[in-house]
């Protein structure tokens, strides 16, 4: 039997119900009841069939919320600084109508999210993980994983606070090879490790889309940990046959003290991992989100006027 679990407590709950909250865990069936319904699924084909006939080799997805957007932006800014194309293969999930609009007005394709007239999500976002809004985002991006791999699309699905120091695809695809499900690195050796589902390579075969349809099955009971829940389901022996491995830390590594300063010149993606991200990304010259780019708005900025102090 499948046991989620932090640190391995719970011993004595192996569905692990009592350590969840119940209101969470019924607000997470409804989520999930109003994203399978049949208007739903409808109105993402539509958005999935523009996709296909760009013929990506694979689909960049994020999950994002009003307050993530300068994050984004700054992803987006650096890869078209560097010449990376990525508008015609990317996929945004976004969770209000607001980020809907900006991000379908940078060109970019998007899941309209109708599904929130039903499900309102907090667009704030604190700059922690799991916290407010961002662990309903979490949610959503790991449905739309789903519905990406049942449709055919190999998957890169990442956090927006990540830069491309160079385009990982290439070795990505190459690495893929004869493989199920590629990950960054995430250094614990509790419940939420060795997998970062921060950035992950999704391929579409079989054995990826019955891990992720139990992944979503499983959501009403993972709390706030969509890591959790993942690496629970790696390491479980249900799914002893999927071809899982983890990427090198000096190619796809984390904005740390530790890997950072020994990485910085090997890295491909940079994960800007904990709060003040923008502060750091500033100091180590890989904020794009400026008024060199194009897609700069001071309206969607939330550190402009507080560049030290900003936790973001």
């Amino acid at each position: 039997q499948i046991v989620l679990k932090s640190g391995f407590g719970c011993a004595k709950d192996p569905t692990c119900l009592k350590c969840q909250f119940p209101a969470e865990m019924e607000l997470s069936k409804k989520l999930m009841n109003i994203w399978s319904s049949k208007e739903e699924v409808s109105s993402r084909k539509a958005v999935f069939d523009q996709l296909r006939a760009n013929s990506p080799k694979d689909v960049i997805v994020m999950g994002i919320n009003k307050g993530m957007v300068h994050l984004w932006l700054n992803w987006v800014c650096g890869c078209e600084d560097r010449g990376f194309g990525v508008r015609k293969s990317t996929l945004m999930v976004p969770t209000d109508a607001e980020t809907y609009e900006v991000i379908t007005g940078k060109g970019f394709f998007a899941v309209e999210p109708t599904w929130t007239q039903k499900f309102q999500i907090d667009p704030v976002y604190d700059g922690k993980a799991g916290r407010r809004g961002h662990r309903w985002v979490n949610d959503v991006l790991l449905y739309a994983c789903l519905d990406l791999i049942a449709n055919g699309f190999d998957v890169i699905a990442q956090d927006v606070d990540i830069v491309w120091a160079h385009d990982p695809r290439p070795y990505l695809r190459e690495a893929a090879k004869g493989r199920d499900i590629l990950t960054s690195l995430a250094p614990r050796w509790d419940g939420m490790g060795p997998a970062n589902t921060g950035f992950m390579y999704l391929k579409s075969t079989f054995r990826t889309r019955i891990l992720l349809e139990t992944a979503m099955n499983m959501s009403p009971i993972k709390g706030k940990s969509d890591q959790m829940l993942v690496n629970t389901l790696l390491r479980h022996q249900v799914f002893r046959q999927v071809h899982f491995e983890i990427l090198p830390i000096s190619l796809f590594t984390l904005m740390n003290n530790k890997y950072w300063p020994k990485h910085r010149k090997t890295a491909l993606v940079i994960h800007a991992v904990s709060i003040r991200k923008t502060k750091r990304l500033r100091a180590d010259k890989l904020l794009y989100f400026n008024t060199s780019c194009v897609h700069y708005e001071e309206k969607l900025d939330p550190c402009i006027n507080d560049t030290e102090g900003c936790i973001l």
